[in-house]
């Protein structure tokens, strides 16, 4: 048998014993030198024997011969598998895994993953602070807030009647009607912060200014909160006149600033009756009755 080797196109033929020649295909070398697997072994190759007897007439007659006709035919392989091609390239880091093996590690760690969401704990609500800071007490605002306001516009227009004779007063410059729309913002921002949740009539332990016709602090607080809505509609009719004032100013009409005066004073006025001194309310109520019998 003969064993030629071509180093371009690493193609090597054998012949066999009857001398058949036979091509094993292109194998993979190391370092230029074949490495030849055994071919019965892999598969390559396998033998397949055919028998035949001819009788041929030759020129003296019937002679009858015997031949047997043997030949090596060559199959076709299935293709390698792959961890053999890392061993013939002389690789030396271990095959990559299955693909079934792959995913069903994916499927293993989404299901660790899945399994440890599961079991946390869910994280308790943040405490968020509230919306409003209300510092001030109702009490304070109406000493500072509403109280001066009110008490500029309606000292705003006048009419005062002396010895030296009538005197008007209204605004007249634009700094004079400027100043007196700061003091209707004023008043009119003050009923909002009057309706502030969690705002307190009163500072604790502070007393009414006139305990004999005033309500304590803590009952005119319990009253608000007892109906907030009637302590909101009160609010928003303080707001509704002061409104009218501020009308009057953009207008700068002196003579409508002075009549909404009146509106606000009615809308202080029937809201003391309700928080502050209800019992002097009870008294007109009673006044009304009589007068309405005569």
């Amino acid at each position: 048998m003969q064993r030629r080797q071509s180093r371009g196109g690493r193609a090597i033929k054998k012949n066999d014993a009857e001398g058949h020649q036979l091509d094993t295909g292109a194998l993979k070398t190391t370092e230029e030198k074949a490495e030849v697997p055994s071919l019965d072994k892999e598969g390559w190759l396998r033998r397949l024997r055919k028998c035949r007897e001819a009788s041929l007439a030759g020129a003296d007659g019937v002679v009858g011969s015997s031949h047997r006709l043997s030949e090596v035919e060559r199959t076709t392989p299935a293709a390698p598998p792959k961890e053999r091609d890392h061993l013939l390239d002389g690789a030396a880091t271990p095959p990559l895994p299955r693909r079934g093996l792959r995913l069903s590690l994916t499927l293993a760690s989404v299901s660790l993953f899945l399994g440890s969401s599961c079991n946390r704990q869910p994280e308790p609500p943040k405490q968020t602070e509230p919306e409003y800071r209300a510092t001030g007490t109702i009490k304070d605002l109406m000493d500072s807030m509403v109280d001066p306001s009110a008490d500029f516009l309606w000292d705003s227009v006048a009419t005062t009647v002396s010895a030296k004779g009538i005197e008007d007063k209204a605004p007249h410059t634009d700094a004079e009607w400027a100043e007196v729309r700061r003091r209707a913002i004023t008043l009119l921002e003050a009923t909002n912060l009057l309706l502030m949740p969690g705002r307190h009539v009163a500072k604790p332990g502070e007393k009414a200014d006139d305990p004999k016709v005033e309500l304590a602090p803590e009952q005119i607080e319990q009253l608000i909160n007892q109906d907030r809505k009637v302590w909101t509609d009160r609010a928003h009719a303080l707001h509704d006149s002061a409104m009218a004032s501020l009308k009057a100013i953009e207008n700068k009409n002196a003579e409508e600033l002075l009549n909404s005066g009146d509106g606000i004073d009615q809308a202080c006025e029937n809201c003391h009756l309700v928080y502050w001194y209800p019992d002097e309310a009870k008294k007109l109520k009673d006044v009304d009755k009589q007068q309405q019998k005569q």
